[in-house]
């Protein structure tokens, strides 16, 4: 189907030409993001995970809300901040040393 989303801090909510779809923070076990542009969601009292495909142009925000509303939602905000902190301390020392300046034409 293909459709709206919107992500609030309590739920991510679905409206597509064929039918509509809510999914609860506080009823979601898990999500599992792919870099390839969805995200499946694992909720209680369903057997079968449900997703949403949003395509790899836009997969790092969509993702990103979606964790901050899970945050949100679970007062897990605090910790969410400090594994983001953490997250960009190690990217910060995994950055590649900038090539040398060019070297000065010969003439």
């Amino acid at each position: 189907d293909e459709g709206a989303a919107m992500i609030t801090t309590e739920r991510i909510m679905f409206t597509g030409t064929l039918r509509t779809a809510e999914w609860k923070f506080s009823k979601m076990l898990s999500v599992t993001h792919s870099p390839q542009g969805y995200s499946v969601f694992a909720l209680s009292g369903n057997r079968k995970p449900a997703g949403l495909a949003f395509g790899p142009d836009v997969a790092t925000e969509v993702q990103f809300r979606i964790e901050l509303g899970a945050a949100i939602a679970r007062n897990r905000l605090p910790q969410y901040l400090a594994e983001l902190q953490a997250e960009k301390a190690q990217h910060n020392t995994l950055m590649p040393v900038p090539p040398p300046p060019p070297a000065p034409p010969v003439t």
